[in-house]
């Protein structure tokens, strides 16, 4: 993707990185600006180091071409009515209905990638899209996040894959209760309001709550002619 030069990373004298996962940033953007990466646990140091030495000026986040091109597509698909659902529309139901409390987690793929592009991320944590592809590792993290009493909601692309099943049958089995939420082309579809409807009797109900949503994976070209060809997880599988 061509997210680091829509950045403006490359007018860029110097960039500070701290915490970066490697299979989330490939080393291939250094090459556009000299990169300096810190240690989590050295920050503290760092920062008062960096007081010292001169005054820092703070200044907004300065508006790019990554957030302007993204938005275009994503504030109008956040309120389309149309059925199948733009992806937007579906990533926007979804923080609709999760409790504040709650955590939702996205296979890799195409839904992952809208999820990481358009949900509206508020809150710290409340939205996980794992960095490399795993069978199941929605439904897994899910599973994970509400034993430890946070609601969760998974969501995927159909057809499932053997392990998310296996991990769904799990949860029924001990009682574990999180709505797993398949995107595909075409599932039934129903009145535009009807996602959230039964998403949120999902949480109410609890258990394992399959939801079955009718998303317009075609879509997705639009965030690839903005943002280019993904590289995240050694890129789309062709059948996605």
């Amino acid at each position: 993707a061509w997210d680091f030069d829509l950045l403006g990373l490359g007018d860029a004298h110097l960039v500070v990185t701290t915490g970066v996962d490697p299979d989330e940033s490939l080393a291939w953007h250094d090459a556009l600006v000299p990169v300096v990466d810190i240690e989590p646990l050295d920050l503290v140091r760092a920062a008062d180091r960096i007081r010292r030495r001169r005054e820092v000026v703070l200044r907004g986040a300065a508006t790019n071409a990554l957030y302007t091109g993204i938005a275009a597509i994503a504030q109008p698909g956040y309120v389309d009515t149309s059925v199948p659902l733009h992806p937007a529309r579906a990533v926007a139901d979804a923080k609709a209905v999760i409790p504040t409390d709650g955590v939702v987690v996205v296979d890799p793929g195409v839904a992952g990638l809208w999820f990481a592009r358009t949900f509206p991320t508020s809150v710290l944590g409340s939205v996980v899209v794992p960095a490399t592809r795993a069978p199941g590792v929605a439904a897994a993290l899910a599973y994970a996040a509400s034993t430890r009493g946070r609601p969760a909601l998974a969501v995927t692309t159909s057809p499932l894959d053997p392990v998310t099943d296996a991990i769904a049958a799990l949860a029924r089995a001990d009682g574990t209760s999180f709505v797993l939420d398949a995107w595909e082309p075409d599932a039934p579809v129903g009145p535009i309001h009807e996602h959230t409807q039964v998403l949120a009797d999902g949480f109410a109900r609890g258990g394992v709550a399959r939801v079955r949503t009718p998303v317009a994976l075609h879509r997705t070209a639009d965030l690839v002619e903005v943002a280019g060809p993904v590289v995240a997880w050694g890129g789309l599988d062709p059948e996605e």
